[in-house]
């Protein structure tokens, strides 16, 4: 998102992508809040899936699917922090810190 805030060219950005190393649960949120598609490049999609894929539903919703959702987003938890996560984003959406350090901080909490 650093990249996309700072660009000056007259090239409209509406989508970004990355490999492996770009993808995040809090990249998906950030991109998509500030309008932004992410499409990163998976590899091993339904090894991935397994371990890391949510969903807002039960992931038992999902077992005639091929790629499945692992566990499910703790909504609860969401409007409980709902003022940290504002804060959070307005912090991006001023340029107060970068994004690269905000998702790196919050990328190292273990769910």
């Amino acid at each position: 998102m650093d990249i996309l805030k700072s660009n000056t060219s007259d090239v409209e950005i509406f989508a970004i992508s990355g490999d492996m190393h770009s993808i995040n649960r809090v990249n998906f949120i950030l991109l998509y809040i500030f309008g932004y598609r992410f499409m990163p490049r998976f590899t091993h999609l339904d090894q991935k899936a397994q371990k890391n894929m949510v969903s807002f539903e039960n992931p038992d919703n999902f077992k005639d699917y091929i790629i499945k959702p692992s566990s499910q987003i703790n909504k609860a938890l969401i409007m409980k922090e709902a003022d940290n996560i504002l804060r959070i984003f307005a912090t991006l959406a001023l340029k107060e810190n970068s994004q690269n350090n905000v998702v790196r901080k919050l990328s190292s909490y273990k769910s």
